[in-house]
């Protein structure tokens, strides 16, 4: 998107862009503050730095830019999640493999975290998507996947140890502390974490799907509904969890064209296809449940209703009924 663009959704007044070029251990960067409603250049520099100057670049980067707008006063700091800059480039690198969703991209995504955190043991947020990735992969049921969330949970909560005050480890907690039904322990984790990151999109979104598999949608729609404001251009599997929304709330129509969106993004995108399938029956679309129920045997032959139920594990009974009759109708076995 154009800064225009990125503007008029985020309703911001300066927008920086910017290139990097990479050459080995060495990597040239050039930024660009811009008015968004004059359009006029504030301030434009190039920097040229190693590997190991990368973290503190972003910090001179900041500096200017402060310098630019003459922000005066104190700001809140937030410590950087790690200070080898190795290790938090296997971090990035994992995030952008998680969102792929199949079992290549989170084997890969794992890798790259566990490697992050063999080179700084004390990256909490590395640990903590560690923990996510091993979460997934046992709810999603893919081969070779950890037969309980048992070592998910131990991930999460050494993650919490080492940074207690973070949001984005506390949230970690929250999401898999949910699929196991431990509703206030899950909660008192969110609470946490919004404490620690209010504007945090990524742990409002997680909190808000969360409170979708704990049969609350009413609770869980404003939270998700405020992390697509905070992050626009969030990865398209966070809107599944409007869809996942609007069908506990009964709203099948209008959670088929959302799932339909995200399905056709994210084809591997199991959670989607699931309640896509429970849209489709409530439809009156049985024929297309099954082959849905077809195309989720085709990515994970593994998959069952089971395996539903520990990816949505309700604690409404009716909830729980409601998706496994669709399931059973579209023919996914037991």
């Amino acid at each position: 998107p154009s800064p225009a663009e990125v503007a008029e959704v985020l309703g911001v007044n300066f927008v920086l862009e910017g290139t990097l070029q990479r050459h080995g251990s060495h990597f040239r960067i050039t930024v660009r503050l811009a008015d968004t409603e004059s359009g006029d250049q504030l301030w434009a520099d190039r920097f040229d730095r190693q590997d190991a100057d990368l973290l503190a670049l972003q910090d001179d980067i900041v500096a200017h830019i402060l310098a630019t707008l003459q922000v005066r006063g104190p700001l809140p700091s937030r410590p950087p999640p790690t200070s080898n800059p190795a290790a938090h480039d296997l971090f990035l690198r994992g995030r952008a493999e998680y969102h792929g969703y199949t079992p290549p991209h989170l084997a890969r995504a794992e890798e790259y975290f566990r490697q992050a955190t063999d080179l700084d043991p004390t990256f909490a947020e590395a640990l903590a998507y560690r923990s996510y990735c091993r979460c997934t992969c046992h709810v999603f049921g893919f081969p070779g996947s950890d037969k309980t969330l048992e070592p998910a949970l131990e991930l999460a909560r050494r993650a919490v140890a080492l940074a207690p005050g973070s949001g984005s480890t506390q949230a970690r907690l929250g999401w898999i502390l949910g699929f196991l039904g431990a509703e206030k322990q899950a909660r008192d984790a969110f609470e946490t974490a919004r404490k620690a990151a209010p504007r945090s999109a990524e742990v409002l979104h997680a909190y808000g799907e969360t409170c979708n598999r704990l049969s609350r949608p009413q609770a869980a729609l404003p939270l998700i509904e405020a992390a697509a404001r905070l992050d626009p251009f969030a990865p398209p599997s966070w809107r599944f969890a409007r869809g996942h929304s609007l069908i506990l709330m009964e709203q099948s129509d209008e959670a088929c064209e959302v799932l339909s969106d995200v399905i056709g993004t994210l084809p591997g995108f199991l959670p989607a296809r699931v309640q896509m399938i429970r849209a489709l029956v409530e439809t009156g679309e049985t024929e297309t449940a099954r082959a849905m129920a077809e195309a989720i045997l085709a990515i994970s032959p593994r998959y069952n209703r089971s395996s539903a139920n520990r990816m949505f594990p309700y604690p409404d009974a009716e909830q729980c009924k409601k998706l496994d009759r669709a399931l059973r109708e579209a023919g996914l076995p037991e």
